[in-house]
C-alpha cells in the first residue's frame, strides 16, 4: 500500500515511510515525527541496511539491534534504538 500523498506525486516519501504513514494515520497523527518511523519492521530495517530478514533477526536475537516482541512472533525495532546499535557496530570512520 502506498500513502495517497505519494500516489498523487506530492510528496517525496520513501515507500517504508509511505507505507507507515498510510498505517499510522490515527488520532495522534500529528504528535508523531512522520518523517522517521518510531518502530520498524524486520522487513523494513533488512530493507533499508540492503541485507537480508535472515541476518536482522539474527541480529536481534543476539541482542545487538534492540527490538520489542509483541505477542508469540511480531517483533518491532524502535528507530532510536536502530541507530544506537549502527553506531556501536561501525568501524572506522563512515561518511553519514
Amino acid at each position: 500500500m502506498v500513502h495517497p500523498n505519494v500516489s498523487k506525486g506530492l510528496g517525496k516519501t520513501s515507500p517504508i515511510e509511505a507505507s507507515y504513514l498510510y498505517i499510522n494515520e490515527g488520532a495522534n497523527a500529528k504528535t508523531r515525527n512522520k518523517a522517521q518511523p518510531s518502530y520498524l519492521t524486520i522487513n523494513d530495517v533488512a530493507e533499508e541496511l540492503s541485507v537480508s530478514d535472515k541476518l536482522v533477526r539474527k541480529l536481534v536475537q543476539t541482542g545487538e539491534i534492540p527490538s520489542i516482541k509483541l505477542g508469540y512472533r511480531t517483533i518491532r525495532i524502535p528507530a532510536s534504538g536502530l541507530d544506537k546499535a549502527l553506531k556501536a557496530l561501525t568501524v572506522g570512520d563512515v561518511d553519514e
